[in-house]
């Protein structure tokens, strides 16, 4: 029986913004998060190709995704019949289907739309324009690489969960910002091997590489009177409270404090108090030829700083966590619970799913009695159990894909950092699910096209595979 079912949600959107920061020894930052943008989601599968108890779920999914304010509506398509060109299709479906979410020559504002094609097997991800821009969606590499998030789950047949890995992949900023710099460097390669067999002179490939040495030039300036700017707005801050932070760091006690988190904290307090040796070796740059001889000094410098202010929000979180703290307890438990769904949903082993799914008994205990004596210890214990499920995933679902040296679990410094990553070597489970898409896309090839044969103009695009 076909069906187009469609659900409201509201979506977590809790984007963290850093307040200014009040001087002092002992004042810290106040964060305010914008209030929760209410996002519409949608389901149109009229073949019934995801199943109904598949679509609760694909739903709950969406609405844990960290979306940015300018997508207000989520449209998730499923075809058992596509033309070749797949974007034909969701435009000729949406026109007849849910004229709203397209006009004449782009889809509406607000609206983030992927598709699924069963024949010819195709994906697709579309954009409003204001979307399209924030999430780098209206063609090139990001969108390249959202398909292929998708494509792995697809091919198993599991289209619902192929969706929420392209939601994700699409809505994450580091892989936006990752993709970015990858395909500016693949069109400058481009561009200088076009400017040499376009104008088979020597001096025209000059010229090109001139240009381009003039442009880096300027921009390497620019970025270091950024991180100058940085270093001279934070560091006096950071600094009037670095001993405070050394204190709570050192009284960490609960079973997660270990070695290798007090080895991170080092680090970063080492790698901060470095800056006042930077900055007095390099003083105030007065031109652009000072800056990019600085730029090198200023960049470790700011970063430092980037390191230590995150660090201190995370030692701070986890020094709540250990004196009962029950907000901040019942927040690391949901994204712990959240990580554990993420894997029932993704693995494909019965057993291991069982394990997963009494570990998140586990957890949802726990989240009824934050305040239970041993609160630390138990939690320890849950993520200890949970990397030796987590093993068995990569070995029996991830094919024996190795971790260690990049792949490493998010370190103290880190802003994805959570209470317990790196205690006894657990990582989040979509940590590791990332790393296996990156090495499954590797090995393939696509093509991605943004065309209609009507000429339509919308954002994004989908290909075969």
């Amino acid at each position: 029986m076909g069906r187009r079912s469609w659900k409201r949600a509201v979506a977590a959107i809790g984007v963290a913004w850093i307040a200014g920061v009040v001087a002092g020894p002992l004042a810290a930052a106040q964060v305010e998060a914008p209030a929760r943008a209410e996002v519409t989601v949608e389901i149109d599968d009229e073949d019934d190709l995801i199943p109904a108890d598949r679509e609760k779920a694909l739903i709950a999914q969406t609405r844990g995704v960290d979306l940015p304010a300018e997508v207000t509506h989520v449209e998730y398509l499923v075809f058992a019949d596509n033309d070749d060109n797949i974007n034909d299709t969701v435009e000729d479906h949406l026109r007849e289907a849910s004229p709203e979410l397209i006009g004449d020559d782009v889809y509406a504002d607000g609206v983030l739309i992927l598709a699924y094609g069963d024949d010819p097997r195709s994906n697709g991800a579309y954009a409003g324009e204001d979307v399209a821009d924030r999430l780098a969606l209206r063609e090139g590499k990001h969108l390249d690489e959202t398909l292929e998030a998708m494509r792995p789950a697809m091919k198993d047949g599991r289209i619902a969960d192929g969706f929420v890995d392209g939601l994700r992949y699409a809505a994450d900023d580091a892989a936006i910002e990752s993709d970015r710099i990858a395909g500016e460097e693949e069109d400058r390669r481009s561009n200088l091997i076009g400017i040499g067999i376009g104008g088979g002179i020597v001096a025209v490939v000059g010229t090109g590489l001139g240009l381009y040495a003039v442009a880096q030039r300027r921009k390497k300036a620019e970025q270091a009177r950024e991180d100058h700017a940085y270093v001279v707005k934070h560091y006096g801050d950071a600094g009037t409270r670095l001993s405070e932070i050394d204190v709570r760091a050192h009284n960490l006690a609960s079973p997660l404090a270990d070695d290798e988190l007090r080895r991170q904290w080092a680090e970063v307090r080492d790698g901060f108090l470095e800056v006042h040796d930077v900055t007095q070796r390099i003083g105030t740059p007065k031109d652009d030829g000072e800056f990019r001889a600085a730029a090198d000094d200023l960049a470790g410098a700011r970063e430092s700083i980037e390191r230590i202010r995150v660090a201190e929000d995370n030692i701070d979180l986890m020094w709540d966590m250990e004196h009962g703290d029950a907000a901040a307890r019942r927040g690391q438990l949901r994204l712990l619970r959240d990580d554990l769904v993420r894997a029932q949903s993704d693995v494909e082993d019965e057993e291991l799913r069982r394990r997963l799914s009494a570990l998140e008994d586990r957890v949802r205990a726990m989240e009824a009695d934050p305040g239970a004596a041993g609160f630390m210890d138990s939690y320890a214990d849950v993520l200890y159990d949970y990397r030796l499920v987590l093993d068995l995933v990569r070995e029996r679902e991830f094919d024996g894909m190795k971790v260690g040296g990049d792949r490493t679990a998010p370190e103290l410094w880190d802003p994805h950092w959570r209470v317990g990553s790196g205690y006894a070597g657990w990582m989040p489970f979509a940590v590791m699910s990332t790393w296996h898409q990156s090495d499954v896309s590797a090995a393939q090839s696509s093509t991605t096209s943004s065309s209609y044969s009507s000429g339509f103009s919308g954002a994004g695009g989908g290909g075969s595979f």
